[in-house]
């Protein structure tokens, strides 16, 4: 990753978001969060500019509304002249209070399942589209959508997350398309498939059992910014990051890819 690289980070101020908008700032990036708490995003761009010598910025925009990710694109090629990377990490479970177990289906109010449809999906369809523009500009770019292992054996549907499953298959659907839509113009897209991290999102449930355990999110992040810096012409074919135990009785942020192609 070149100094001066220029990364756009959708929810970038929380769990995944903002490890990775850490991971890229101490590797000497520039780094714009998007989220929607203004206060934590002062937080974490104060944090960013302790770690390194880029140029970092925040703008509080909603990912499900077109203007507000059209500003985010327009913002970046004013300040920056381009932009290197777009980690889509904004999601919604479809149930928000993460003190109960998430409701099934039948329970599910249809509030919440369109909230998740405008979040995890709408959102990224929107994010990616804006950053497009630039980046074939340029003749290279990278976007990465942050998908969801969903189980120890790889996505597969579950109990109780009826909405965030929907999404985050969709999202898989919809990253592959792009990615043969765009490949001849420079840009390489991909989806990434994390087990469990430990965020706001899955704290306090019992999502992290079956794993055997959960990850932290700055190594998480570490592992996609290695993958990341795979050659051009190598693609990870849908890797799937999960926790490993290590060799004490703690269980660390082990992640492995799962096969490429070039």
């Amino acid at each position: 990753m070149r100094q001066g690289h220029v990364s756009i980070i959708v929810g970038g101020s929380r769990g995944i978001g903002q490890a990775v908008a850490r991971a890229v700032a101490a590797r000497g990036g520039n780094v714009f969060v998007i989220g929607r708490n203004r206060q934590r995003i002062d937080e974490t761009i104060q944090e960013l500019t302790a770690l390194g010598t880029g140029q970092h910025i925040g703008r509080v925009l909603d990912v499900s509304v077109p203007d507000d990710m059209s500003e985010m694109a327009a913002v970046c090629a004013e300040i920056y002249g381009r932009v290197d990377l777009l980690v889509f990490s904004a999601v919604v479970s479809g149930d928000e209070d993460i003190s109960q177990l998430p409701p099934q289906m039948l329970d599910l109010p249809f509030a919440d399942w369109r909230k998740a449809l405008d979040v995890n999906l709408h959102g990224a369809f929107l994010a990616n589209r804006a950053v497009l523009p630039l980046m074939i500009r340029q003749g290279e770019g990278e976007i990465l959508n942050i998908g969801s292992a969903l189980t120890p054996h790889g996505m597969r549907g579950r109990a109780h997350a009826v909405a965030y499953s929907a999404t985050k298959f969709a999202l898989t659907a919809f990253t592959h398309c792009l990615a043969s839509e765009v490949s001849e113009h420079g840009v390489r897209v991909n989806v990434v498939f994390p087990g469990p991290v430990g965020t706001p999102l899955i704290e306090r449930t019992p999502l992290a059992i079956e794993f055997g355990g959960q990850m932290t999110a700055d190594h998480f992040a570490q592992t996609v910014l290695d993958l990341l810096e795979l050659p051009v012409d190598c693609v990870p074919a849908d890797p799937y990051i999960l926790p490993m135990m290590g060799s004490t009785s703690t269980v660390q942020s082990r992640g492995a890819a799962r096969g490429a192609r070039s």
